[in-house]
């Protein structure tokens, strides 16, 4: 292989020019036949004056400091003129006629077009190019966007939730209600599970009376109150039949089958009578938010 200059050149120093033909042909992507015609002569010199011109690396974004080719762009910015200059010179397609003035060389780097690095992407981190690896010249990762931030969910203190929203026309029930939303549920776990309790039956009530549904029961020519879970079962089917949907109402007709939900008569009377029965925060919460869409229903 005969460099020519370029061999002149490494016998010096790596001066820039060298520096540049260096980055050039290790990441400048070039084809076989592009590199065929560098290491046919290159004209070395040529390259070195072009770089040696303030003018033109104004143009494309480097500067030279104690022989070393330097810029803060962006490594796949910096390598868009210097592998321009080194293609045309290798081709012939720019001689050293052509560049000799300064006129000339501006003139001529002027009209890169999308050679021309993207000088707003200059930054103060400033490299000898001789410095820039493989990575340099990778796609930089998008980064990763933010999460975000969620806002921490209010504390609950209270059986019946601050978003919970319905309208009762019962002044009664609504004062019942009225305590609910207020009680501590830390606090008074006996109080709101007895209040609870009322609330589901008379709401119940309220909904069959205006159903035309009886609250009573006859039997061998004895009258007597149905059972709480027998009146909620007719609201339920009810609802249901008048548009509302199943699996909404699931969670009360569950609870009235389960003896450890507030909600079940067993569980009531454990409260009320044994004193070493009591009720939690959790059960309480988990009692209203599987009745509350019932309740939604009954009231809206």
């Amino acid at each position: 292989m005969n460099w020519g200059g370029v061999a002149t050149a490494r016998f010096r120093g790596r001066d820039p020019a060298l520096q540049a033909l260096d980055l050039v042909v290790s990441h400048g992507e070039l084809s076989d036949e592009e590199k065929a015609a560098i290491e046919d002569r290159f004209p070395i010199t040529t390259l070195d004056r072009l770089l040696s011109t303030p003018a033109v690396r104004t143009k494309i974004g480097v500067e030279i400091s104690d022989s070393k080719l330097k810029s803060g762009l962006p490594a796949k910015e910096v390598i868009k003129p210097l592998r321009r200059m080194v293609l045309d010179l290798a081709t012939g397609e720019k001689t050293v006629s052509d560049l000799k003035s300064r006129d000339q060389q501006v003139e001529y780097v002027s009209k890169f077009g999308k050679d021309l690095p993207d000088l707003s992407k200059k930054s103060t981190d400033v490299k000898s190019i001789d410095t820039l690896e493989d990575r340099d010249f990778d796609e930089p990762k998008p980064k990763p966007k933010p999460k975000p931030k969620t806002k921490p969910q209010p504390i609950r203190r209270n059986l019946i939730p601050r978003d919970c929203t319905f309208s009762v026309t019962n002044s009664k029930i609504a004062e019942i209600v009225k305590e609910l939303r207020s009680l501590l549920l830390d606090t008074y776990p006996h109080s709101i599970s007895v209040l609870f309790r009322v609330f589901l039956e008379q709401s119940t009530d309220h909904y069959l009376s205006a159903a035309g549904i009886p609250l009573t029961v006859t039997v061998k020519n004895h009258t007597t109150d149905k059972r709480l879970r027998y009146k909620v079962d007719e609201a339920v089917k009810h609802m249901i039949k008048n548009g509302a949907t199943k699996k909404d109402l699931i969670g009360i007709t569950k609870a009235l089958t389960n003896e450890h939900s507030p909600l079940h008569p067993d569980t009531l009377n454990n409260y009320v009578h044994n004193r070493f029965f009591s009720p939690t925060e959790r059960d309480l919460k988990v009692a209203w938010d599987n009745a509350q869409r019932y309740f939604e229903t009954i009231w809206k």
